[in-house]
């Protein structure tokens, strides 16, 4: 049995699958390796603000986060033009996705008050959430007192 060199025509064919292989492997790579690398951020939906009972702003939010790297979060509120931090919520391993903070600094008094929240990330960078929500206490005088059977 003996074994001859091909042809240089039969190799020209040979050379084109070849390279496409080689070409096919590697756009492959390419998109499972930006699959792989894209992770997304997390994300708050659902941010909202209501009153309680005693009149007080509560903050409510879901947070869709698949690889947990929030660790907590910080409540800005906002009162006539000044901005300042009104409290932490922390993420726990009970944590099930749905948070809530109670406004007890701003809720007194009337106006407009604007909340937003800044993620803390387990690698130590800040996100501010993109929305806000505001809220507007009309009267200084408790609803209990418009409430009461004495009047």
């Amino acid at each position: 049995m003996s074994v001859e060199p091909a042809a240089e025509s039969d190799l020209d064919g040979a050379a084109v699958v070849a390279e496409a292989v080689i070409f096919s492997a590697a756009i492959t790579i390419d998109s499972l390796t930006s699959t792989i690398t894209t992770v997304q951020p997390p994300r708050i939906k659902n941010f909202r603000v209501s009153k309680n009972s005693i009149d007080e702003s509560v903050l409510t939010w879901t947070l869709e986060d698949s690889n947990q790297a929030v660790d907590s979060f910080i409540i800005i509120g906002t009162y006539f033009g000044a901005t300042a931090p009104l409290g932490v919520v922390p993420i726990t391993m009970r944590s099930s996705g749905q948070f809530k903070f109670v406004d007890s600094t701003l809720s007194p008094y009337v106006g407009i008050k604007t909340y937003r929240i800044v993620m803390f990330h387990r690698d130590g960078t800040t996100t501010i959430h993109d929305t806000s929500v505001s809220i507007t206490r009309r009267s200084s005088i408790p609803l209990s007192f418009f409430k009461s059977e004495k009047l």
